[in-house]
């Protein structure tokens, strides 16, 4: 005969299988988020750069996520760019030359900048004859020689702004470095050519004026001061070796645009 069981072990069996389909329903609901979950903080792990410092313990999920933000994010800028052009007037000289040159400088803080400078100024002097032609008003002129300047410092700068709280920002810096000045003088009579190069260390100072233009954008004006006495070494007619002096000591004035970056 078939064995019979009583109806307590029956409902017991019930009771189990109930209880472990729940669970089991439980679980194929609940680990599929888990898994999401983790997902998400390990792709965030790997998103960040695993060097990052850990952040302060005891702090909420919020600050932490506010931590991260401040570490990771990128600076707003690195330094600036300052495109000039102007006039130098040397002390011992009559006469003012134009003037073009750059500055790139690195932000050390929220006032000062560390970087490099350069800048050039252009004079060309001529030997001229007058030409007698018979035109009333007319005066035309023979070159008979020419002479050429450039006058190209390289250096390094360090510059502070007073202030970024207004429209006007005041600022100055010094330069030092080294400066050459080269000569190219041409005889057309003769036909001879002649370069003779002037270097030696040298320093410059400038003070300015910016006017806002926009929020990475101002229209600077400028004095600054050239220190230089360049030279070289000659020999004479006997192989005597002489040093040979130019003064460019000078004054000058610029304008110009600093661009951040």
């Amino acid at each position: 005969m078939p064995g019979r069981r009583p109806a307590s072990c029956a409902v017991s069996r019930y009771t189990r299988a109930t209880w472990f389909l729940a669970t089991f329903g439980l679980v194929l609901l609940v680990a599929p988020v888990a898994a999401q979950e983790a997902d998400t903080t390990a792709s965030g792990a790997v998103a960040a750069d695993s060097t990052a410092p850990a952040p302060p313990s005891g702090t909420t999920p919020a600050e932490r996520k506010y931590f991260y933000a401040e570490v990771w994010t990128p600076r707003a800028r690195t330094g600036e760019i300052h495109l000039h052009g102007g006039v130098f007037a040397p002390i011992t000289a009559n006469a003012t030359s134009p003037t073009i040159g750059a500055r790139i400088g690195l932000d050390l803080g929220s006032h000062v900048q560390l970087g490099i400078m350069g800048d050039w100024t252009y004079k060309s002097k001529n030997l001229l004859e007058p030409v007698d032609n018979g035109l009333p008003g007319f005066e035309p002129q023979i070159v008979l020689a020419k002479v050429d300047a450039h006058l190209v410092p390289a250096m390094v700068f360090l510059q502070v702004k007073l202030t970024d709280k207004f429209p006007l920002v005041p600022y100055g810096g010094v330069g030092a470095g080294y400066e050459w000045l080269i000569l190219k003088a041409t005889d057309y009579r003769t036909g001879q050519e002649a370069v003779a190069t002037y270097a030696n260390p040298a320093w410059q100072t400038y003070a300015g004026m910016g006017l806002r233009l926009s929020k990475g954008v101002r229209l600077d004006g400028e004095l600054f001061y050239n220190g230089a006495m360049l030279g070289r070494d000659v020999s004479d007619q006997n192989g005597k070796l002489w040093r040979e002096t130019v003064d460019v000591n000078g004054v000058g004035v610029r304008v110009g645009l600093n661009v951040v970056y």
